[in-house]
């Protein structure tokens, strides 16, 4: 027998020992739960550096299904600031494709009841990349995978039932709770929630009872582009300085990946009864109407144009204004820039029951001393 004939036999008995040893080792895990269920944990805990665990593990073939209850995943050693249970999750699968182009399908996910906390001393994992490229045996497992299993991932149906978030940033509380998500067919997300704000140390509070998130399309991992409509629902906010209720927000969000940057186009904010403490106002309603565009990478958010109007203004330190109430009509452009405190607003014009106005323009600088310069170029009566 020649030379390259003995090279050939040899190469074709090494991979036909690890196709065996491949159907070998997935006979044996699917006959042994607990033993996929120990892989799972030492292999996620090892290559993320936490504490991962699953309390029970089960799967059959015919239907494709795996469920999972008891997922438990906290910090390891090094890490911190962070906790996530879910009691139960639920998958239920199908192999569609020829042979060598199978494609795994969740038909459905569900994730029931999971929790989440986050504290101010967050520090994540870490899942390192190796320089080099995969190895000859991890290209090969890979290319079997492919061949015998799968080699790429759909999700046709996916939802959340009655998850929590709570985050707690020093003396900053945000809860997050009721969560229930959906993914159709057509790759549109739908999230309702809703969500509490406490800041004790500053006696403000924000509550909102119903929160609703919309996609209008498909959210993709190659292009992240998220463009989704949101509402909130009979808000409320309570601060030394004012007191808002019956408040309601619609608001179109956009976020481009690529260029970071967040984009709400436009923001409409209505109220009721709204009072303000210094100097002491109560307004009938409240209207505010804008677009707004946050840029990651600068951090400035500009606004272009805001629309800001109170019906129904009276004050207590004049007793005309409750037998003729006031409206008070702002528009303005400019930004805010976040990292300096600094605001800009180019170009205003404030009006007073349309008998009054003023145009200019407004710079402010907030911190531990607050400047205000109002430049005024038109005062304008009747």
């Amino acid at each position: 027998m020649k030379t390259k004939h003995k090279l050939l036999l040899v190469f074709c008995i090494g991979v036909l020992l690890i196709i065996a040893s491949f159907c070998g080792a997935i006979l044996y895990y699917y006959f042994h739960p607990s033993a996929v269920k120990a892989f799972i944990e030492k292999s996620i805990a090892r290559s993320t550096g936490t504490s991962f665990e699953i309390k029970s593990l089960s799967y059959s073939l015919k239907p494709l299904k795996i469920q999972a209850k008891g997922i438990l995943f906290k910090p390891g050693e090094d890490l911190r600031g962070f906790y996530l249970k879910i009691p139960e999750l639920i998958a239920d699968m199908s192999l569609e494709g020829s042979f060598g182009h199978k494609c795994l399908t969740f038909k459905n996910l569900k994730i029931d009841g999971f929790s989440f906390s986050v504290s101010h001393d967050l520090l994540l994992p870490r899942i390192e990349q190796k320089s080099g490229g995969p190895s000859f045996l991890t290209r090969v497992v890979k290319r079997v995978i492919e061949l015998f299993l799968f080699r790429d991932i759909r999700f046709q149906a996916a939802q959340i039932v009655n998850g929590n978030m709570v985050a707690q940033i020093r003396d900053q509380d945000v809860r997050i709770s009721r969560i229930n998500a959906r993914l159709n067919k057509d790759h549109l997300v739908e999230i309702s929630c809703e969500m509490q704000f406490q800041w004790p140390s500053q006696k403000v509070s924000f509550m909102t009872p119903h929160i609703l998130i919309t996609t209008d399309h498909a959210i993709s991992l190659v292009d992240p582009k998220i463009s989704c409509l949101l509402t909130a629902t009979r808000a409320m906010f309570q601060s030394p300085e004012a007191h808002v209720d019956n408040v309601g927000v619609t608001a179109r969000l956009i976020y481009n990946h690529e260029k970071k940057t967040l984009t709400f186009n436009p923001v409409e904010l209505h109220s009721e009864d709204v009072a303000f403490e210094e100097p002491e106002v109560n307004v009938k309603k409240m209207v505010v109407k804008a677009s707004l565009i946050y840029d990651h990478n600068s951090k400035k958010v500009a606004f272009e144009p805001l629309d800001f109007v109170l019906e129904g203004a009276t004050l207590k330190q004049i007793p005309e204004t409750r037998s003729y109430p006031l409206t008070l009509h702002l528009k303005t452009e400019g930004f805010f820039d976040l990292g300096n405190n600094k605001l800009n607003a180019s170009n205003f014009h404030l009006s007073v029951n349309e008998m009054f106005g003023l145009k200019g323009s407004l710079n402010a600088r907030f911190g531990p001393e607050t400047h205000v310069g109002i430049e005024l170029r038109t005062v304008c009566l009747g």
